[in-house]
């Protein structure tokens, strides 16, 4: 029963460790909508154009089409989450095999 509830805490590690920088930007997001309070709309005059990210073309001619700077931006940071979760488990399964091929334990 015991090596039961290590195994399920172990499984909720993993889980926390992999989805929690997901966890922390979405916490993060929350709070930055929360403090902004931008409701209303503003009616301004029009003032020069204004580097916007969310309309800033970075990659025109390339095979995703027009891109934008906030896509870009979006694209590398699930490319690097991606990297850092095939780190993680790359690192988890060689830390389980040298526990498994230690020569010492077997004596």
């Amino acid at each position: 029963m015991l090596t039961g509830l290590v195994q399920r805490m172990k499984a909720w590690s993993y889980l926390v460790l992999y989805s929690g920088p997901i966890i922390i930007i979405a916490f993060l997001a929350v709070q930055y909508l929360l403090i902004s309070g931008e409701d209303q709309l503003q009616l301004q005059e029009k003032k020069t154009p204004r580097f916007r990210l969310w309309t800033f073309p970075v990659l025109v001619d390339g095979p995703l089409g027009v891109v934008s700077a906030a896509e870009l931006i979006g694209i590398i940071l699930f490319i690097v989450f991606v990297i850092w979760d095939v780190y993680v488990y790359t690192a988890v399964i060689l830390g389980t095999l040298t526990d498994d091929m230690d020569p010492l334990r077997s004596v």
